[in-house]
Protein backbone atom coordinates (compact mmCIF):
# COMPACT_ATOMS: atom_id res chain seq x y z
CA UNK A 1 0.00 0.00 0.00
CA UNK A 2 2.75 2.44 0.88
CA UNK A 3 4.67 1.67 -2.33
CA UNK A 4 1.53 2.17 -4.39
CA UNK A 5 0.77 5.47 -2.72
CA UNK A 6 4.28 6.76 -3.39
CA UNK A 7 4.38 5.52 -6.97
CA UNK A 8 0.90 6.86 -7.69
CA UNK A 9 1.51 10.32 -6.26
CA UNK A 10 4.95 10.64 -7.90
CA UNK A 11 3.67 9.46 -11.29
CA UNK A 12 0.71 11.82 -11.06
CA UNK A 13 2.92 14.81 -10.26
CA UNK A 14 5.37 13.98 -13.04
CA UNK A 15 3.08 12.84 -15.87
CA UNK A 16 -0.37 14.15 -14.95
CA UNK A 17 -3.35 12.31 -13.62
CA UNK A 18 -4.70 10.96 -16.89
CA UNK A 19 -1.35 9.65 -18.15
CA UNK A 20 -0.59 8.06 -14.79
CA UNK A 21 -3.98 6.34 -14.70
CA UNK A 22 -3.60 5.16 -18.29
CA UNK A 23 -0.11 3.77 -17.64
CA UNK A 24 -1.31 1.93 -14.52
CA UNK A 25 -4.18 0.41 -16.49
CA UNK A 26 -1.90 -0.58 -19.33
CA UNK A 27 0.43 -2.37 -16.91
CA UNK A 28 -2.41 -3.98 -14.99
CA UNK A 29 -4.52 -5.01 -17.96
CA UNK A 30 -1.81 -6.05 -20.41
CA UNK A 31 0.32 -8.06 -17.97
CA UNK A 32 -2.03 -11.08 -18.28
CA UNK A 33 -1.04 -11.33 -21.95
CA UNK A 34 2.20 -12.92 -20.72
CA UNK A 35 0.11 -15.85 -19.51
CA UNK A 36 -0.83 -16.62 -23.11
CA UNK A 37 2.76 -17.71 -23.72
CA UNK A 38 2.56 -20.17 -20.86
CA UNK A 39 -0.83 -21.67 -21.66
CA UNK A 40 0.41 -24.63 -23.70
CA UNK A 41 3.52 -25.62 -21.73
CA UNK A 42 3.10 -25.93 -17.96
CA UNK A 43 6.44 -25.94 -16.13
CA UNK A 44 8.37 -24.30 -13.31
CA UNK A 45 9.14 -21.40 -15.66
CA UNK A 46 5.39 -21.07 -16.29
CA UNK A 47 4.83 -20.72 -12.57
CA UNK A 48 7.48 -17.98 -12.37
CA UNK A 49 5.95 -16.11 -15.32
CA UNK A 50 2.51 -16.41 -13.75
CA UNK A 51 3.82 -15.03 -10.44
CA UNK A 52 5.47 -12.02 -12.05
CA UNK A 53 2.46 -11.46 -14.31
CA UNK A 54 -0.04 -11.51 -11.47
CA UNK A 55 2.17 -9.24 -9.35
CA UNK A 56 2.41 -6.65 -12.15
CA UNK A 57 -1.28 -6.95 -12.90
CA UNK A 58 -2.24 -6.55 -9.25
CA UNK A 59 0.03 -3.54 -8.83
CA UNK A 60 -1.29 -1.81 -11.96
CA UNK A 61 -4.94 -2.57 -11.27
CA UNK A 62 -4.61 -1.54 -7.63
CA UNK A 63 -2.99 1.76 -8.53
CA UNK A 64 -5.45 2.42 -11.35
CA UNK A 65 -8.38 1.51 -9.11
CA UNK A 66 -7.41 4.07 -6.49
CA UNK A 67 -6.93 6.74 -9.14
CA UNK A 68 -10.19 5.90 -10.93
CA UNK A 69 -12.20 6.09 -7.70
CA UNK A 70 -10.70 9.51 -7.00
CA UNK A 71 -11.67 10.79 -10.46
CA UNK A 72 -15.16 9.30 -10.18
CA UNK A 73 -15.70 10.87 -6.73
CA UNK A 74 -14.51 14.29 -7.90
CA UNK A 75 -16.50 14.23 -11.14
CA UNK A 76 -19.76 13.13 -9.48
CA UNK A 77 -22.00 15.60 -7.66
CA UNK A 78 -22.04 14.91 -3.91
CA UNK A 79 -25.72 13.93 -3.85
CA UNK A 80 -25.14 11.21 -6.47
CA UNK A 81 -21.87 9.69 -5.23
CA UNK A 82 -23.46 6.86 -3.28
CA UNK A 83 -25.65 5.80 -6.21
CA UNK A 84 -22.85 6.12 -8.75
CA UNK A 85 -20.50 4.09 -6.56
CA UNK A 86 -23.17 1.42 -5.99
CA UNK A 87 -23.92 1.18 -9.72
CA UNK A 88 -20.21 0.99 -10.54
CA UNK A 89 -19.64 -1.75 -7.96
CA UNK A 90 -22.69 -3.69 -9.16
CA UNK A 91 -21.49 -3.60 -12.78
CA UNK A 92 -17.79 -4.22 -12.13
CA UNK A 93 -18.22 -6.99 -9.55
CA UNK A 94 -21.09 -8.47 -11.56
CA UNK A 95 -18.79 -8.76 -14.57
CA UNK A 96 -16.45 -10.93 -12.49
CA UNK A 97 -19.21 -13.53 -12.12
CA UNK A 98 -20.12 -13.32 -15.80
CA UNK A 99 -16.44 -13.57 -16.76
CA UNK A 100 -16.02 -16.66 -14.57
CA UNK A 101 -18.99 -18.35 -16.25
CA UNK A 102 -17.67 -17.41 -19.69
CA UNK A 103 -14.17 -18.67 -18.80
CA UNK A 104 -15.64 -21.95 -17.59
CA UNK A 105 -17.57 -22.32 -20.83
CA UNK A 106 -14.52 -21.55 -22.99
CA UNK A 107 -12.28 -23.86 -20.95
CA UNK A 108 -14.82 -26.69 -21.11
CA UNK A 109 -15.50 -26.23 -24.81
CA UNK A 110 -12.04 -25.44 -26.21
CA UNK A 111 -9.66 -26.19 -23.35
CA UNK A 112 -7.92 -24.23 -20.59
CA UNK A 113 -5.13 -22.95 -22.86
CA UNK A 114 -7.67 -21.20 -25.10
CA UNK A 115 -9.43 -19.80 -22.01
CA UNK A 116 -6.14 -18.29 -20.81
CA UNK A 117 -5.52 -16.68 -24.20
CA UNK A 118 -9.09 -15.32 -24.43
CA UNK A 119 -8.86 -14.00 -20.86
CA UNK A 120 -5.50 -12.34 -21.49
CA UNK A 121 -6.74 -10.52 -24.56
CA UNK A 122 -10.11 -9.74 -23.00
CA UNK A 123 -8.48 -8.10 -19.99
CA UNK A 124 -6.33 -5.99 -22.29
CA UNK A 125 -9.43 -4.67 -24.05
CA UNK A 126 -10.69 -3.20 -20.78
CA UNK A 127 -8.14 -0.38 -21.12
CA UNK A 128 -9.95 0.81 -24.24
CA UNK A 129 -12.60 2.59 -22.18
CA UNK A 130 -10.02 4.92 -20.67
CA UNK A 131 -8.01 5.31 -23.87
CA UNK A 132 -11.14 6.51 -25.65
CA UNK A 133 -12.29 8.85 -22.87
CA UNK A 134 -11.33 12.38 -21.83
CA UNK A 135 -9.93 10.97 -18.56
CA UNK A 136 -6.57 10.19 -20.17
CA UNK A 137 -6.02 13.92 -20.78
CA UNK A 138 -6.53 14.99 -17.16
CA UNK A 139 -3.58 16.96 -15.85
CA UNK A 140 -4.51 17.14 -12.18
CA UNK A 141 -7.34 16.49 -9.78
CA UNK A 142 -8.72 19.99 -10.31
CA UNK A 143 -9.34 18.96 -13.93
CA UNK A 144 -11.30 15.89 -12.71
CA UNK A 145 -13.57 18.03 -10.56
CA UNK A 146 -14.52 20.18 -13.55
CA UNK A 147 -14.67 17.34 -16.13
CA UNK A 148 -18.43 16.85 -15.75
Amino acid sequence: MTAGRHVGSRATRRFGYGRSLTAALLVGNTAPLALTFTAAAPSVATLAVAGVTLTLSGFGIGLAGAQAVTVRQLATPAELRGRVNAAYRFLSWGMIAIGAIAAGFVATTWGPAIAIVVGGFGTTLATGWILSSPVRRLGGLDDAATAT
